[in-house]
């Protein structure tokens, strides 16, 4: 718990405690950061009609690899909607 003169400190220098107690638990703003990433994989795949857990497996080489890269499926859908592009 922060004491009494740790808060006066922080609100004379014009920050927040709950910054520094953000900054003081970087492994959750990771764990932000990662969960960010991997719902817009899935969207993604979603939008391209691939399946996130057979990507997700391809690109960890558990698979047969079958699934090319998404910004090569990106790419070549995007030059059948805009061939002179």
């Amino acid at each position: 718990m922060l004491t009494t003169w740790w808060l006066t400190y922080l609100a004379r220098a014009g920050l927040s405690p709950a910054g520094i107690i953000d900054l003081a638990r970087p492994h959750i703003l990771l764990a932000g950061k990662c969960r960010d990433t991997f719902i817009s994989l899935k969207k993604t795949c979603r939008k391209l009609g691939v399946s996130f857990w057979q990507y997700l497996i391809d690109r960890h080489g558990m698979g047969e690899q079958i699934i090319p890269p998404l910004q090569n499926i990106i790419a070549e859908r995007a030059t059948l909607f805009a061939p002179n592009y």
